[in-house]
């Protein structure tokens, strides 16, 4: 299996075709092994076949949340609207008690159905979605955009319009609560209606947020081209990812100069205005680390070190940065109270 992995992530898919598939021979029984089969043929472009694989693997292990929405998507990809509905459906149901439980399946769910011309029951993905998510502000969001989804799908002008404003008001006052899936449902929705300035600062604070993302940054082009406007699309993507380049070669540079303070001041900032950024986080807490071994003030600086690499781990959990920094900051405390013993 690590062959196989190893050879997908080099890009060698041929090669992980083969590891892979000899695996599925000898033991039809390895459900992880139709996962890579199914993301390497996805990585290819044969939709079908990764379709056909990860719908083995969800025979296999029907009570997988990962798989059925796997499943769901790429049937949705493929046009295969019966099979998506009833995978949405399965993820759901699945997950009812489940941490990976999302109200981005309800919203894909409803997005299936619209395109299946079941707008009353896509609506009812509405009602679900306040009724299984409670205190849940990205839900709240996700449950609006579903609705003027719907609306508009209708032809129903006034309600979309409503529904919109609804989700346009949460999101502007918590822009970093709501999704990356949800936040590219509004941009299209927005573009849709003609708020192209509210499409724009969408965009912009996703693309900030996810910057070295290049399916999130593709689907966001698409939704632009979609709307008749490559070049706006274009010129936001462009100017958020150098916004956020800008940003880290001045902390960097800081850095390099021994201005610790300014450089932690810098990226604390942008941590701030850009949560859901990897990088900026990363570098936020490598600059605490700088100046935590520096003056070996460990009260003062470590929480602030631990907090910034813990938001990491939660955004992607196998981050390697994430992972060389914990042990980094392991032994600077050593360290620091080796000295102070």
């Amino acid at each position: 299996m690590a062959l196989g992995k190893t050879r997908y992530l080099q890009e060698k898919y041929d090669e992980a075709l083969e590891v892979l598939e000899a695996i599925v021979k000898e033991n039809s029984s390895n459900v992880a092994a139709y996962d890579w089969l199914s993301k390497t043929y996805e990585a290819m472009g044969e939709l079908d076949k990764a379709q056909q694989m990860v719908d083995i693997g969800v025979a296999k292990s029907p009570k997988s949340l990962i798989r059925q929405r796997k499943l769901a998507q790429l049937a949705y990809k493929n046009n295969d609207l019966d099979k998506a509905q009833s995978a949405f459906e399965n993820a759901i149901q699945v997950g009812q008690h489940s941490c990976y439980k999302q109200a981005d399946d309800y919203n894909s769910l409803a997005k299936t159905l619209i395109d299946a011309n079941k707008d009353d029951a896509a609506m009812n993905v509405v009602s679900m979605i306040n009724k299984d998510f409670k205190n849940d502000v990205n839900a709240e969001m996700v449950a609006a955009i579903t609705a003027g989804m719907v609306h508009t799908h209708k032809g129903d002008e006034q309600a979309a319009n409503e529904s919109l404003d609804s989700a346009l008001k949460l999101f502007n006052h918590n822009p970093n609560d709501l999704s990356s899936d949800a936040a590219l449902e509004l941009t299209d929705l927005c573009l849709t209606s003609g708020r192209e300035d509210a499409a724009s600062e969408i965009a912009k604070n996703l693309i900030k947020n996810n910057h070295e993302d290049i399916a999130l940054i593709e689907k966001t082009k698409k939704i632009y081209s979609d709307a008749g406007k490559s070049d706006v699309g274009s010129e936001i993507i462009e100017s958020s990812k150098k916004e956020v380049v800008n940003i880290n070669n001045d902390g960097a540079r800081l850095l390099k100069e021994g201005k610790l303070e300014e450089s932690i001041e810098l990226f604390m900032k942008a941590a701030r205005a850009m949560p859901g950024n990897i990088i900026v986080n990363i570098n936020a807490a490598y600059s605490i680390m700088m100046q935590m071994q520096k003056t070996g003030k460990i009260k003062k600086y470590s929480p602030r070190a631990e907090a910034y690499l813990e938001h990491v781990h939660k955004i992607d959990p196998s981050n390697k940065k994430y992972h060389d920094l914990t042990d980094m900051l392991q032994q600077i405390i050593i360290k620091a109270k080796a000295k102070a013993a």
